[in-house]
């Protein structure tokens, strides 16, 4: 995956972020720490981003339900919802 250009983030979104420990790198570079961004497929409501493979295991944000995965990151998904990311 490429790194992913700089994208701008509403303020309520960035605020709402409580659980991000890689400072928001996926806005400048396209990966959380050392791993690369989680591919999205679908917005679930307006609070989580369905993610597809197991690169996230360990994220705080990651939640399994079923046989699928979901992330809770607000930044997430607000990437997935306005740049289809």
């Amino acid at each position: 995956m490429s790194p992913l250009p700089r994208y701008t983030i509403s303020e309520k979104t960035l605020n709402a972020t409580e659980k991000c420990g890689s400072s928001f790198s996926c806005l400048e570079n396209g990966c959380c720490g050392s791993r690369k961004i989680c591919t999205a497929t679908y917005s679930l409501g307006d609070q989580f981003t369905a993610v597809v493979g197991n690169d996230h295991a360990f994220c705080p944000n990651r939640i399994a339900f079923g046989s699928g995965h979901f992330c809770s990151c607000p930044v997430r998904h607000e990437l997935f919802v306005t740049y289809n990311i």
